[in-house]
């Protein structure tokens, strides 16, 4: 894990207070009480369009990627970093991150919805939504609560279950 280390040194070596204020709030983007928020928003948007089974699916994209991100930060119980005073305190396992898995499933699973209800604005739907996954992502890495291995290996999980729930029909 040291270059792990390395690179979080790396990235932390650019805080400043500006920087900081931006990462905690893309941080908050992923964080659980925004991502249900989003989750309820979303499901009403598709039953008012009555689109109940991408309503279905993307509730079992949303529940089966927080429990897959609880089963393994248990199985693997990894520390999280601490290399300097965080901004924003964290209490569970680190790996993977829920923020990567979260942000991947449901931002990835919206842009999806979104660039088939929008065909012609889909590269930007696309655009949009892979910028903030990555951003989420990075924000955690700023802000030291993530090894980079957490979030590569949480935007794996992420995206092998929205692959998944995408690709199942019923």
């Amino acid at each position: 894990f040291s270059l792990d280390r390395a690179l979080l040194l790396w990235i932390h070596q650019f805080s400043n207070s500006q920087l900081d204020g931006l990462m905690l709030f893309i941080t908050a983007v992923g964080d659980p009480a925004m991502v249900v928020t989003v989750f309820v928003s979303m499901i009403a948007w598709l039953v008012m369009k009555r689109r109940y089974t991408d309503g279905i699916r993307f509730t079992i994209a949303c529940v089966g990627g927080v429990v897959l991100n609880q089963v393994m930060k248990l199985f693997f119980a990894k520390p999280r970093p601490e290399l300097w005073t965080r901004l924003i305190s964290e209490t569970s396992f680190s790996f993977p991150s829920g923020h990567a898995v979260g942000s991947m499933v449901v931002y990835g699973f919206i842009g999806y919805i979104l660039a088939r209800e929008f065909p012609i604005y889909q590269r930007y739907i696309y655009a949009i939504a892979s910028s903030l996954i990555i951003a989420i992502g990075f924000s955690r890495l700023y802000l030291g609560v993530h090894y980079p291995t957490d979030i590569i290996a949480g935007y794996g999980v992420g995206i092998l279950w929205l692959t998944t729930c995408l690709k199942v029909k019923f």
